[in-house]
């Protein structure tokens, strides 16, 4: 039986310099991510984003 891969990506706002690190999941999904701002600072752990636009998205919800 073949084992998982399992893809650790991480995610920058261009903007806020936030970051999302997680598991790139097959569909573009970004799995039990972990949120930094840019001070290094966690905002949110274990969320996912359905895409790096999604992530973008909440990271403006977030910070305005």
């Amino acid at each position: 039986m073949a084992e998982a891969t399992v893809t650790t990506k991480m995610w920058i706002d261009p903007s806020s310099r936030w970051k999302a690190t997680g598991q790139l999941q097959s569909d573009g999904s970004l799995k039990n991510a972990t949120v930094d701002d840019n001070n290094g600072i966690t905002r949110e752990r274990d969320h996912t984003f359905s895409s790096e636009s999604d992530f973008i998205s909440w990271v403006r919800r977030h910070t305005n």
